[in-house]
């Protein structure tokens, strides 16, 4: 996240530690769930995706699994969001003290994570 690309974001981090008594620096670490997994290699992820367009009367479809650490268990939680946008609602899946793992809205967008472990990582 960065205060270019995602000050709204960066904004939501600062609410949930200041809610919820615990540093920022923890919070927004909490954002980058991915990269955890980058220098936690042990941890081998396993997630898939799908997503099929609205058509002929049937609506949009996405759909993932995302293999979470255990301690994750029991924290997931799915969020109506109503009215975002006039006209606009979106169902996001997310856990305690993040802002958001995956979801879809009532135009059809959906957003799904997969981590490419194969690929080199950059710290920067």
């Amino acid at each position: 996240m960065s205060e270019r690309w995602t000050p709204d974001r960066l904004e939501e981090s600062k609410g949930i530690a200041e809610g919820s008594g615990l540093s920022y620096r923890a919070i927004l670490a909490a954002q980058f769930m991915d990269e955890e997994w980058w220098f936690q290699r042990q941890y081998r992820n396993h997630c898939s995706s799908f997503g099929v367009a609205a058509r002929d009367g049937h609506p949009a479809l996405v759909g993932q699994t995302m293999d979470l650490p255990n301690w994750m268990d029991g924290f997931q939680t799915l969020l109506l969001i109503r009215g975002a946008r006039p006209g606009l609602d979106a169902y996001v899946v997310t856990a305690a003290g993040m802002i958001a793992l995956t979801g879809m809205n009532s135009r059809g967008l959906g957003v799904s994570v997969n981590t490419l472990m194969q690929l080199n990582s950059s710290a920067d």
